[in-house]
């Protein structure tokens, strides 16, 4: 099959499709089936001329030339695919295949170009873009024929960045892939024409890995194959492909007990050829067995965990040693045992352990403060598993605070702190970890000043290194807390500034210092004067807020103020007002308008939706109208009149307005009235506003009645003459008698036609007479694809006013193929050219036959076969020889152009031997000449006598079982696929071979029996020269089955006759086989069916060069088989490839009765013959079905035998599923038959007569042609469609339907028994497809029955095959549907109330009901038991009493019945403690039974209430004190206040002031101040006992001078000033100052008769008293005590003593008691 492939890809390198062979040695279709039914894949009834299934042999009647052709068509093998030489530039990398190829297409200076290059020693294609960002690079392969290709492609990029897409036309093959990945095989079927693109696109990112994508082994034809079998190993086989001839083996996967695999042979029995994994080359499919070594066990023990390894005995480990492990925080030393270690080089003597060693790392821990930190901290060494001491810490950062070591450089909290112990910081040898400080900012007091009168500052704790939106937390962290800008009616926040005017302002990228947490943060807001905006919406559905804006910016505002899905039904916005004061629209806002003042209200002005009439004229019309017109805007929903037309045409009238600028259909006459609706937006295409709607003038030409009369028979001749004209060769001569016969034929007589002008292209062309040229080139060869011509013809009519009117028309299309004769004269010319020697003598004689015709005066001799240059590419040669045993053929695949093999075997007596040329000219498989030549081949030798014994070993030996389906060697232990014998073809070959002689299946019959036709079995039994036996193999699960095949040569002497048991046998061989199971992985497999059984893969298989059912033109083909390819499929179209392995096109049904079709069937053989598929044109396009039965060769053989055991069931689905296709064929005319009847058909589908919810659908209507040959299933299919109703199964027999609503109705259903399914009937009858001539009836399918004009199809559900379609019979109960008396199956609803069981009780604890125990129907629902007296008055069920809690107050009651069972339990309270009160006492109790926890004792009062019951009191008046008194002095009046305290509770009840009169001085008796001397007077002074104010009064001057008893006096006067002073308190300045002036004014003589101790006392109070008063001052300037952090702030040195201070309320003044020394008042530091 390659080799087809290729010869027609090598065709198509250098010329057009059109000289492309469809195919190289494929027959025709017909010939392709002629072979089937004459030759027979399967036995037909009644005859034994069959031929072998796959390999076709001779018959049992006389050979003649078709046999002979059938053994030279599978002669032909193929010999692998053509692989391609390295090469250095892009065309001479493809050189040979089927493919045009382009890199960068459209760009010639492109850098991004693919290039060959070397990878891996391989030669290879790469992408152009590497390090190019954000580009691509693109290679096209256009293919120039129809071909096979498999190639391998490997991406290496940026993972999910830079992808490869691979495309066939519109298929993606690969789809972005990306990362580094291994090379991966590509196999697609592509078609002529199509382009295979591969693009690498590249984002803007970083590149990864080699950054591009490789291509390479390009290959045209499948892949090789390598079976790798494992030689008494592990498992079987495994196979790798190989495309292009190379590939590195794929890694050994098998396994042999205490072996190990040392590589791969060529023979089971071999020595090695490759090492696991080696890279070879081959041109053919390779088998390759596992060589197995004796080897030891090498144990490698880590830690406990094992691992084992097989090695060569007495032979170095090598590679087999594992990879290292690892372990973290540890360096692996390596493999041990004892101190010895391991190494690739060790001898392995003996089973052996090995045992991992490890080396902790070490690593050094680096400290760090910072960028902003001062100070340092030595590193220190560390190993893994060992702790370490982390240091203290020595750095410093302004603002923050040490909070422990962290790994983040960020941190603001530590995971350790210092002196933590640390371990396993990191598992990397050699590397240094850094630990940071980690640094808790100080907090920062921010204050934030609104600004303005009336408002309240705000305090926050911000943190240093953060901006002002941040906050610190009680953690120590910092939280995001943006500070909301400030409001302030009339006014616009301006920003946060450094000063309340002026200043900077202050962003959020200043933050924090340390000087800002000493000192603290202000924020000042500045404010901007605005303009307050109220909004009216006047309608509007949302909400509007006012706002604030400076009044230049009130316009900018409105814009996003509204949303359109608030707005008022129906409405648009027209703008923006501002609001007058009564309400009304007063000026509209604009951009320019000015606003002043505080504050402003806009109101919203609405109107409805409108559209714009714009009234123009069409382009084509422009130049003769003149004119203007306005637009006119109309609201939806209401009427509007359009505007006259004002345009004005020269020599027309208007007629109108259109809405399109194509064509002339007017929508509105001129000034009509139109109403257009406004139409919602559901899918993006509703109405808008302010939409334009476009009117177009419609001119209507003034003509005369004569013109017009003109114009209509010349529009009716061209709508006539408008179509395709495909011109046949032989018959059509002129294009314009073609035309003239289509005005014939539509009845006009009276138009001519003529020839605008000659037309010609594609080599052919058709006079300005109309005569037609058909192609041909004769300066070269001549494609032989159609041409396609568009001439211009003048269609002309007389009219009754003499005038000749013309139209002209490009409607007609003429389709023109080759000139055949200059064809066929110039294939005789070719033919001619080929000559053959008339005798061989020797095997050189003749080595080679053209394939491709040399050109006329080429040198065969100087031919480079891998160039086109000197050959005929439009034609193909095809040889057959009369006797390949001496003769063989043999396609070569390499090179491309080469000719035919010719093998010469020189036979033992002279043979002549018949050759046959065939020319086929390339695209016209019609178009052929055939030459015979006769060639006399001289023996060689005696001849021996056949020993028919020898010839069977032979054939068994040389050709040997074989699996059809890919012909590899069958296993005779493990047969998994049908058997090919050697057929008598290969023995007559083998017979020619060696003894000269002619085997024939005539007269020598092949016959294969078997042990056990259950599994092995000829492919028909009956009869001789069956070369395949047919496998069944055990179904899942089952044991394999063995069986003895006999493979015999009989001796036919008459050469008829079937009684083989009676013939002598001349040669007979026994063969065992033992045939494994199924697997249900296998049967899953083989989904495959279900893929292919499309329409649209059926449609492909037969179109040949169609494209368009709708539009089929020429011949399509047939198909044997779809077989497998890769993902995807193929079809098998020569018998010389079918191996019957994949989905045939089986037999109709009843095809041997009709004798017309077999495997493919029209529904008019007339247009496209059954079978064939070849096409008769017919006059009118016709619809035509093709329809066939498929099956899968490989499983439905199972259903065929065992179809009535049930356990084949599943292989139903492989048996003959019917596929249809409706095509519809142009016909010569290229229109529809004018006669044909539109059809309109009824569907009815009902299925609620069974399913209540399943909707049944009436009513529906299908529409065709009486021409489309349309089916009922078409008809049914269209409606469920239309109506979204689903259904399974194939067109014709369709299983389920599923209604709209999701409702499925389906074949054996359950509910309605294994019969139910769908049925159809036709005007109320089931309609009959044929009756046979013994009167038995086939219904039609519904694929099969064509639809009629008026028919109702009836679609509808059955549950049985009664008449009416239901079950009957039978009796429903509860707990099943009646059973059937027809079909034995349960149907219908259950029937609830006909119980076969008793009605019985189910209790619990708690509750019961009653159910029937048949189908637990209830009788009573679940409810709680009716306890009465601790029993269900219902069920009477007995309480086990449970639960409940006996309290304080009540006995234990059942939590179930409410029956008492037990006694009060007095520690259980049920109540709650609650304060028992009167005014004066408490007692704590339970409120449930009065028991007290606590002793009744007195309230504990604090402001009015208990602090321990929470009593309020209810104040009981007592006596009335007195407080804040304020003496009344002797000079100014007092006050106190008069309180009366609550008897009880002593809180205070009432308070007033009273005001207490000035009492005046009252004055002392006086003492001495100043003693009276002979020299000056003394002084008397007498105190205010009250307010201690003083009078003096003088004294006389003492008589004498100097007496010692005057001096004495004055000194007793200072003492007893002195002594007065007593207590220092804040009231005794005057007393000191009093003493002191009394002192001073003695003379010395007097003060020496002062005692010491008095003036020490003296001094002492004047100390004690100004110490106090400086206490005070201290007092008032701070409250804070004067010792702080435990270190005493004094004044002085001598501030080391102990302070005591002690108030003492004595007479409302406040007395200080001293102790020297006394320790002076210190000044906080703080304060």
């Amino acid at each position: 099959m390659m080799k087809k492939r290729l010869l027609a890809l090598l065709m198509a390198a250098v010329m057009t499709i059109s000289l492309l062979p469809t195919t190289a040695w494929a027959h025709d279709a017909a010939h392709a089936e002629g072979i089937r039914d004459t030759e027979g894949v399967e036995d037909v009834q009644g005859s034994e001329g069959d031929r072998d299934l796959e390999e076709v042999s001779d018959s049992e009647n006389v050979p003649g030339e078709d046999a002979v052709d059938a053994a030279a068509l599978a002669a032909v093998e193929d010999d692998g695919p053509a692989a391609l030489a390295a090469a250095t530039t892009l065309d001479s990398y493809f050189e040979g295949l089927p493919v045009i190829a382009e890199t960068e297409p459209g760009s010639p200076s492109s850098t991004k170009k693919w290039k060959v290059t070397t990878l891996g020693g391989d030669t290879v294609l790469m992408s152009g873009n590497k390090g190019k960002s954000s580009s691509t690079s693109t290679l096209q392969l256009t293919f120039t024929g129809d071909t096979h290709l498999t190639f391998e492609y490997k991406v290496s990029s940026e993972k999910n960045c830079d992808k490869c897409t691979i495309t066939l036309g519109s298929d993606k093959l690969v789809n972005g892939e990306s990362g580094d990945q291994n090379w991966k095989p590509l196999e697609l079927d592509a078609k002529s024409g199509q382009v295979l693109t591969v693009v690498y696109k590249k984002d803007s990112g970083v590149d990864r890995f080699d950054d591009c994508v490789y291509l390479r082994n390009f290959s045209a034809g499948e892949a090789l194959v390598v079976t790798f079998h494992a030689n008494n190993g592990t498992e079987d086989t495994a196979q790798q492909k190989v495309y292009g001839g190379k590939a590195a083996l794929k890694a050994n996967t098998f396994t042999c007990e205490n072996k190990i695999f040392a590589g791969w042979a060529a023979a089971a029995d071999g020595g090695v050829l490759y090492q696991d994994g080696a890279s070879i080359t081959t041109e053919t499919s390779l088998d390759l067995y596992a060589v197995w070594a004796d080897a030891y066990t090498v144990t490698f023990d880590n830690d406990g965990a094992t691992a084992t390894v097989m090695t060569p005995r007495n032979g170095a480990i090598g590679s087999r040693i594992p990879a290292d492990p690892s372990r973290e925080g540890y360096t692996f030393d390596g493999w041990f045992n004892g101190e010895t270690k391991l190494t690739a080089e060790t001898v392995i003597s003996g089973d052996s352990t090995y045992t991992a060693k490890w080396t902790a790392i070490t690593y050094t821990i680096a400290f760090s403060g910072g960028s902003e930190s001062t100070g340092s901290v030595e590193s220190i060494p560390a190993a893994y598993d060992r702790e370490v001491t982390l240091p203290r810490n020595a750095f410093t950062r302004p603002g923050y605070s040490f909070n422990g070591w962290s790994q983040s450089s960020s941190a603001s909290k530590g995971s350790y702190a210092e002196g933590d112990a640390v371990k396993n910081l990191t598992s990397t040898q050699g590397t240094t970890v850094t630990l940071y400080a980690a640094w808790q900012p100080l907090p920062v007091t921010v204050r934030l000043h609104l600004n303005y009168a009336g408002a309240e500052d705000i305090t926050r704790t911000g943190a240093v290194g953060s901006n002002y939106n941040y906050i610190l937390t009680d953690a120590g962290t910092t939280r995001f807390n943006s500070i909301t800008d400030p409001k302030r009616d009339g006014y616009i926040f301006d920003g946060w500034y450094d000063a309340a005017e002026g200043g900077s302002a202050i962003s959020t990228t200043y933050k924090f210092t340390a000087a800002d947490a000493e000192d603290g943060f202000d924020m000042y807001a500045h404010w901007v004067k605005g303009i307050i905006v109220h909004f009216d919406g006047n309608g509007y559905k949302g909400t509007l807020a006012d706002k604030t804006v400076t009044p230049d910016k009130v316009y900018s505002s409105l814009t996003y103020l509204l949303r359109e899905n608030s707005y008022p039904a129906n409405k648009t916005l027209e703008g923006w007002y501002i609001k007058n004061a009564d309400g009304s629209f007063g000026e509209a806002v604009a951009k320019a308008t000015v606003f002043s003042g505080d504050e402003v209200t806009l109101i919203a002005k609405w109107r409805d939706y409108q559209y714009i009439i714009k009234y123009t004229v069409k382009y084509s019309d422009k130049s003769g109208v003149t004119g203007t017109m306005t637009d006119q805007p109309a609201p939806f929903g209401r009427d509007v009149k359009l505007a006259k037309c004002a345009y004005v045409r020269e020599g027309y009238d208007f007629a109108g307005w259109a809405t399109s600028s194509y064509g002339s259909t007017i929508a509105h006459p001129d000034e009509a009235v139109i109403n257009r609706a406004w139409e919602e937006d559901d899918w993006g295409d509703g109405s808008e506003d302010n939409e334009l709607y476009t009117l177009y003038a419609v001119w209507t030409e003034r003509k005369s009645p004569e013109q017009t009369a003109a114009d209509e028979k010349l529009n009716a001749a061209d709508t006539a003459v408008t179509g395709n004209y495909k011109a046949v060769y032989g018959t059509d001569t002129n294009a314009l008698t073609m035309i003239g016969a289509k005005l014939n034929a539509a009845g006009i007589k009276d138009v001519t036609v003529t020839m605008k002008a000659a037309a010609s292209g594609s080599y052919a062309g058709i006079d300005a007479d109309g005569t037609i040229r058909y192609k041909w080139n004769t300066n070269g060869s001549t494609p032989a694809a159609d041409a396609f011509l568009r001439p211009t013809v003048v269609l002309s009519y007389q009219g009754a006013d003499g005038k000749t009117y013309t139209k002209e028309t490009d409607g007609c299309y003429f389709i023109i193929g080759l000139d055949e004769a200059k064809a066929r004269a110039a294939l005789q010319t070719v033919a001619d050219r080929i000559t053959l020697p008339a005798e061989i003598s020797s095997a050189d004689a003749l080595t080679s036959l053209p394939r491709y015709p040399l050109k006329a005066g080429v040198d065969a001799g100087s031919v480079d076969y891998n160039d086109n240059a000197s050959v005929e590419l439009w034609t193909t040669a095809a040889w057959t020889s009369s006797n390949t045993g001496v003769i063989a053929i043999t396609q070569v695949s390499y090179p491309y152009y080469a000719p035919y093999t010719a093998a010469v075997t020189l036979p033992q007596k002279d043979t002549v031997v018949t050759l046959t040329l065939t020319l086929t000219y390339n695209g016209r498989e019609d178009l052929k000449v055939s030459k015979v030549y006769t060639v006399n081949v001289k023996g060689s030798a005696a001849v021996r006598e056949l020993d028919y014994q020898e010839l069977l070993e032979t054939a068994l030996t040389e050709y040997g079982l074989k699996d059809p389906r890919d012909s590899s060697a069958i296993d005779n232990a493990n047969v998994v696929s049908d058997i090919q014998f050697p057929t008598t073809w290969q023995l007559n070959t083998i017979a020619y071979r060696d003894y000269e002689k002619e085997f024939d299946g005539k007269y020598t019959p092949v016959l294969l029996t078997t042990s056990d036709d259950s599994v092995v079995v000829s492919a028909d039994p009956a009869t001789a020269n069956v070369a395949r036996m047919v496998t069944y193999r055990p179904l899942p699960g089952q044991a394999a089955r063995t069986v003895t095949v006999t493979m015999k040569i009989l001796s036919r002497p008459g050469g008829e006759g079937k009684d083989y048991a009676s013939m002598t046998v001349l040669a007979s061989r026994d063969i065992t086989l033992t045939v494994q199971p199924l697997t249900q992985a296998e049967l899953d497999a083989a989904a495959f069916m279900q893929k292919v059984c499309t329409e649209e893969v059926y449609w492909e298989g037969i179109r040949k060069a169609n494209t368009d059912r709708n539009g089929v033109t020429g011949d399509m083909r047939s198909f044997i088989e779809i077989v497998p390819n890769g993902d995807g499929y193929k079809f098998v179209r020569d018998m010389a490839d079918y191996n019957a392995v994949g989905v045939k096109a089986d037999d109709i049904d009843g095809w041997y009765d009709a004798q017309q079709y077999r495997c493919f069937r029209s529904s008019n053989s007339a247009i496209v013959a059954h079978e064939t598929l070849l096409l008769t044109q017919p006059q009118y396009n016709t619809r035509i079905t093709i329809d066939s039965v498929l099956s899968y060769t490989e499983y439905a053989k199972y259903w065929e035998k065992f179809r009535s055991d049930p356990g084949y069931a599943q292989f139903a689905r492989f048996y003959k599923q019917p596929i249809s296709v409706s095509v519809k064929v142009i016909g010569t005319e290229g229109i529809d038959d004018p006669d044909i009847q539109p059809i309109t058909v009824t569907v009815n589908v009902e299925g609620g007569g069974f399913s209540r919810t399943f909707a049944d659908l009436t009513g529906g209507t299908y529409t065709c042609s009486s021409s489309d040959g349309r089916t009922a299933a078409d008809a049914l299919l269209s409606v469920l469609a239309q109506n979204r109703y689903t259904y399974t199964g194939t067109p014709g027999y369709i299983t389920g339907v599923t209604d709209a609503n999701g409702v499925a109705l389906t074949a054996g259903d359950k509910t309605f028994g294994p019969w139910s399914g769908w049925m159809f009937t036709v005007n109320g009858e089931m309609p009959i497809l044929r009756t046979d001539a013994s009167g038995n009836i086939t219904y039609a399918a519904l694929n099969q029955y064509q639809v009629k004009k008026d028919d109702v199809i009836r679609f509808y559900y059955v549950a049985c095959p009664t008449e009416t379609g239901y079950h009957t019979g039978g009796t429903a109960t509860c707990t099943s549907g009646a059973v059937c008396t027809v079909c034995g199956a349960a149907y219908g609803e259950k029937n609830p109330n006909n119980h076969t069981g008793e009605q019985t009780w189910t209790r619990t604890a708690d509750k019961h009901r009653m159910r029937y125990d048949c189908c637990n129907a209830e009788v009573i629902p679940s409810q709680p038991h009716s306890w009465e007296n601790g029993a269900c008055s219902v069920c009477g069920y007995a309480c086990r009493h449970s639960g409940g809690e006996a309290t304080c107050t009540t006995p234990l009651t059942c939590a179930r019945c409410g029956e008492v069972y037990g006694a009060k339990d007095p520690a259980n309270h049920s109540g709650e403690l609650v304060w028992v009160t009167t005014a004066d006492k408490h007692v704590r109790q339970y409120d449930c039974c009065g028991l007290a926890v606590t002793a009744e004792a007195a309230h504990s009062w604090e402001n009015g209430a208990c602090g321990v019951c929470g009593y309020t009191c209810r104040h009981v008046g007592g006596e009335t004190v007195k407080e804040n008194v304020k003496p009344a002095t002797c000079t100014a009046d007092g006050s106190h206040d008069d309180v009366v305290y609550c008897a009880v509770c002593k809180a205070e009840m009432s308070r007033s002031t009273v005001t207490d009169k000035a009492a005046g001085h009252q004055w002392d008796k006086g003492v001495v101040t100043t003693v009276p001397t002979s020299e000056k007077e003394g002084v008397r002074t007498y105190t205010c006992t009250v307010c201690r104010a003083v009078r003096t009064e003088a004294i006389d001057k003492l008589p004498g001078s100097g007496d010692g008893k005057t001096d004495q006096a004055a000194a007793d006067a200072v003492i007893e000033k002195i002594n007065g002073i007593g207590t220092v308190t804040k009231n005794s300045k005057g007393a000191i100052e009093a003493a002191r002036r009394a002192y001073d004014a003695l003379s010395e003589d007097q003060k020496a008769l002062i005692p010491a101790g008095a003036v020490k006392t003296l001094t002492d109070a004047e100390a004690a008293y100004a110490k106090y008063r400086r206490r005070g001052r201290c007092h008032v300037r701070s409250h804070e005590p004067a010792v702080r952090h435990g270190r005493r702030m004094g004044r002085g040195p001598e501030a080391q003593g102990t302070l005591r201070r002690k108030r003492i309320a004595k007479k409302g003044a406040e007395t200080l008691r001293v102790s020297a020394p006394f320790w002076g008042w210190g000044r906080d530091t703080n304060s």
